[in-house]
């Protein structure tokens, strides 16, 4: 954090802020309301819709109150962030009050039927006649509002890179390069990524439409097949290592026509991703060599530099070190913080470049190990077999099946039929190592062999209860957020929401 927020860092008590505090309560009696549309998801087509734009408004505002009034949870404030608001509390107390004059038109008792009915009646919930222009025209006068509200005070995170970062999002490579101010280093090499990422992609369109089953620079990625790989423990045949390197193994099966060559392209694009030089270390990922293709047991084999260098250096998964209670190899909790936020920023760096990892488990975070000597400040992230870009119409391979990598999956993954896989399943998987992180514990210990059921025990009151003993009551949050549905929203507010809600949240625990 950067020098000067850190000075004017102070606590609450002393400032004067009896003018704000009006503008957050008006913030919690307009949520207030519009929680109550939470109970009615049993609804007609066009209900439905209008509720989960109403919805989207909600959390949208939730970020936004996180941010300009968190001071409230956490006792501290930076004075240029007080001053603001004051500066702004007349605007901000007259947009809120004219959101919450809007909110009389938005009553779901008055403009929907069965509002006062038993909710297990089968019959779904319509709009009483002519409520529905009424409460449509309501929400775009809302929307309107607080959308000006947003852009009067943005949510923004409170450090340079992490504005940057959310900016991203939404930003386009042109405005990037025409920028007069030099972008910071990990922005630069993030939009970097992305921008190959766009390039390798409208090459593999041109490969698909032309047939055409090779990239014409197919020698770039390819890799010699390494000797004396040995099969790393634990991993169900996943992962090999041999002298320098690691190897991931994605098993294929021979494909014809456009869907082989997507296929095919994907592989040699994210080979490209992986061995880019210009990489962002926050990434977490090894360095990439290639792959190569054992045909003999129809799987390509993607090599990594290993990170154990020295002769007494080894390499070590999270889940190992879960397994290993012993005190002398515990973390401290400032490491389990740390492990935790670059976690976050690693999904969050992938969200922004345009891939998603769909093979988010403890296995595939390693750490490496120098006699007894754990270099916990330094996680490495693989398993990217399996990942593809972030697209509609994206084809998403079968993941390989084990018990012990299917609790890491969401339940939307595991049943039939099957949705497309989304940010919001890669997000579930990171809540799934959050509580590991937290109880210290492999989380196959709570596994019932139903996703449903694993879920509801993760989330469970007295979890929920020793996680905010364990980790503090912020931590508890971001671990339930990413485990309870807040993110199964897909689009472009799913990682604009992940930045602030998690990322922030943990990189200030990290800080204190």
């Amino acid at each position: 954090m950067d020098s000067a927020l850190l000075a004017g860092r102070v606590g609450v008590a002393g400032l004067g802020l009896g003018a704000v505090s009006t503008g957050i309560d008006l913030v919690h009696v307009i949520r207030s309301a519009l929680d109550a549309w939470d109970q009615f998801s049993n609804a007609e087509r066009d209900v439905s819709f209008f509720r989960a734009k109403l919805l989207l408004q909600r959390a949208i505002l939730d970020s936004w109150r996180s941010y300009w009034y968190g001071y409230r949870k956490n006792g501290r404030v930076s004075i240029d962030e007080l001053q603001l608001l004051g500066a702004h509390d007349s605007t901000i107390k007259t947009i809120l009050a004219s959101v919450h004059d809007e909110l009389r038109y938005l009553d779901p008792v008055k403009v929907l039927h069965r509002a006062q009915q038993s909710l297990a009646a089968s019959s779904k919930v319509t709009w009483i006649a002519g409520q529905e222009k009424v409460a449509q025209d309501a929400l775009q006068r809302v929307e309107s509002l607080l959308s000006g509200l947003y852009r009067l005070l943005p949510p923004l995170s409170p450090h340079a890179e992490a504005q940057m970062m959310m900016a991203l999002y939404d930003i386009d490579q042109s405005r990037m390069h025409n920028n007069q101010q030099r972008p910071l280093p990990l922005i630069q090499r993030v939009a970097q990524l992305r921008q190959l990422n766009e390039d390798l992609d409208d090459e593999l369109q041109q490969r698909i439409d032309t047939w055409q089953t090779q990239s014409k620079t197919i020698a770039d990625v390819m890799a010699p097949q390494p000797t004396g790989l040995v099969p790393e423990v634990g991993t169900a045949g996943t992962r090999s290592r041999g002298k320098g390197v690691l190897v991931e193994w994605k098993a294929y099966a021979v494909l014809q026509g456009a869907h082989g060559v997507e296929l095919r392209s994907r592989r040699d694009n994210l080979a490209r991703l992986l061995k880019a030089r210009d990489k962002p270390e926050e990434l977490l990922a090894l360095s990439g060599a290639g792959y190569f293709d054992d045909v003999a047991n129809k799987r390509y084999g993607f090599v990594f530099e290993s990170p154990a260098r020295g002769t007494d250096a080894s390499i070590v998964s999270l889940n190992t070190l879960l397994r290993d209670a012993r005190a002398e190899s515990l973390p401290s909790l400032e490491h389990r913080y740390l492990i935790a936020y670059r976690l976050a920023l690693s999904l969050s760096i992938l969200f922004v470049v345009g891939w998603l990892h769909k093979g988010l488990r403890s296995h595939n975070i390693l750490f490496v190990k120098e006699g007894e000597q754990l270099q916990w400040t330094q996680p490495y992230l693989c398993g990217f077999a399996f990942s593809r870009p972030d697209k509609p119409n994206e084809v998403s391979e079968k993941l390989e099946h084990s018990e012990r990598f299917n609790l890491y999956r969401h339940p939307m993954t595991q049943n039939a039929p099957r949705l497309g896989y989304r940010k919001a399943f890669d997000i579930y998987s990171f809540g799934v190592i959050l509580f590991e992180i937290a109880a210290w514990t492999p989380a196959f210990t709570r596994w019932k062999h139903d996703p449903i059921k694993f879920r509801e025990e993760l989330i469970k009151p007295s979890d929920l209860a020793r996680v905010a003993h364990w980790m503090g009551s912020d931590y508890r949050d971001v671990m339930l957020k990413c485990l309870d549905g807040t993110f199964e929203q897909d689009g472009l507010e799913v990682p604009r929401m992940f930045f602030p809600e998690v990322v922030e949240v943990l990189r200030d625990l990290m800080a204190q």
